[in-house]
């Protein structure tokens, strides 16, 4: 008489839950991944990569010994803390290694394009006086490689073209070279600059022809940040693994309130799924050490979650739509 009520009861709960076999093989290609990507910066600007390991199953590993490589050590140098420095403008290639345990090497080769630390300018104003022999009776100094712009952190040395009053181009003879700010920008007498940080600044060379007589030429420019351009998010499809109907698209992004999942107006999961919860992972093959963001209450439509700040944009791999009762994989969606 007992086994009649137990038949019952699971007859209900499979017409109600997700159906499925719960057999999982949660094996993944073990990966390394820079969790704090970039599309380009500066030359001249200084940038320490972040790394992560994640081994076959997906779960993060610690304190593993990393092999950073540039391809062109011309353009960007990079020591094995994932310190590089860019040095030119140009494309370049990042590699970073590790060899596990198991004797696997596991690289992942990231492209940067490095932008030009300043904008040169057409000099400005007339040229100076020239021709031998020519007593022209003025002596003048002119600024040859101005620039519009630099950015800070950077360095560059202005170069100058002395006349004498013989209409001569001749050596510079007591040269000496002021900033305007030397908070924000200092020069040396040989006219190299050091930019510091953000503004406008002037730069003035003056040269000491007799004792009665100077000349000096002057050019003003500005100094901008560190260009830095960071990845702030991914996009892509949900699609289903399973019977059940599920699609969509999504958006996992930095915003000023936190880092943010937004579905778009054409998902659309089955209604026959009560059991469907929603999970960040890097494993698509199982939830044990994924993020759940909780029970499906949604759908049809958009509609968004507000991570925690202890998530970041590079921390997972993947959302998974699983039905939690039986533990069985409804859809997917590949997040980078």
């Amino acid at each position: 008489m007992k086994t009649k009520p137990t038949l019952i009861a699971l007859a209900f709960l499979f017409a109600f839950s997700c159906i499925g076999e719960d057999i999982i093989d949660d094996f993944v290609e073990p990966a390394l991944r820079i969790t704090n990507p970039v599309t380009s910066f500066s030359s001249g600007t200084n940038y320490v990569f972040e790394v992560k390991y994640f081994d076959n199953v997906g779960d993060p590993v610690e304190n593993v010994e990393l092999i950073w490589e540039s391809s062109n050590t011309d353009v960007l140098t990079i020591n094995n803390k994932g310190e590089a420095i860019a040095k030119s403008p140009g494309d370049v290639t990042i590699t970073v290694k590790v060899d596990t345990e198991e004797g696997l090497t596991v690289l992942n080769e990231y492209n940067i394009t490095i932008t030009s630390n300043v904008v040169t300018d057409p000099p400005s104003g007339e040229e100076p006086p020239t021709g031998q022999g020519t007593n022209t009776l003025t002596a003048s100094v002119l600024i040859s490689n101005p620039i519009s712009s630099i950015v800070a952190s950077s360095s560059y040395t202005f170069e100058t073209v002395y006349t004498n009053i013989m209409g001569e181009q001749v050596s510079l003879p007591n040269v000496k070279w002021t900033s305007s700010d030397p908070n924000i920008l200092t020069i040396d007498n040989n006219g190299l600059i050091e930019a510091i940080a953000a503004g406008t600044v002037s730069v003035s060379v003056t040269v000491q022809v007799l004792d009665t007589l100077t000349v000096t030429d002057q050019t003003s420019f500005e100094i901008l940040p560190s260009e830095v351009v960071n990845i702030t998010s991914f996009s892509g499809t949900i699609a289903t693994t399973s019977s059940y109907a599920l699609k969509g698209s999504f958006v996992l992004e930095e915003t000023e309130d936190g880092l943010t999942l937004s579905i778009a107006e054409d998902y659309e999961a089955s209604t026959a799924l009560p059991g469907l919860y929603i999970y960040l992972s890097n494993n698509p093959n199982t939830t044990s050490g994924a993020y759940e963001i909780g029970a499906v209450k949604v759908f049809k439509g958009s509609h968004s979650y507000l991570l925690p700040s202890s998530i970041k944009l590079m921390d997972y791999k993947y959302i998974l739509y699983w039905c939690k009762p039986f533990n069985v994989p409804v859809g997917e969606a590949k997040i980078y």
